[in-house]
């Protein structure tokens, strides 16, 4: 389990320095993205799917 730590510390440092130069490349669209995927990671449960309220069919 210690290694899978130090891997995501590692992924997530590697993560905050490419949300630093996509800012300066004014690349918004992908630092959102990025920024997600570190707000995802920080989580202790990761929701895999997304459940939309069903709709009735008339």
């Amino acid at each position: 389990m210690m290694e899978r730590d130090v891997m995501q510390g590692r992924a997530a440092d590697l993560m905050r320095e490419a949300l630093v130069l996509l800012d300066r490349l004014d690349a918004d669209l992908a630092a959102v993205h990025l920024q997600w995927a570190l707000d995802l990671m920080r989580q202790k449960s990761i929701t895999t799917r997304l459940r939309a309220p069903k709709r009735k069919i008339r």
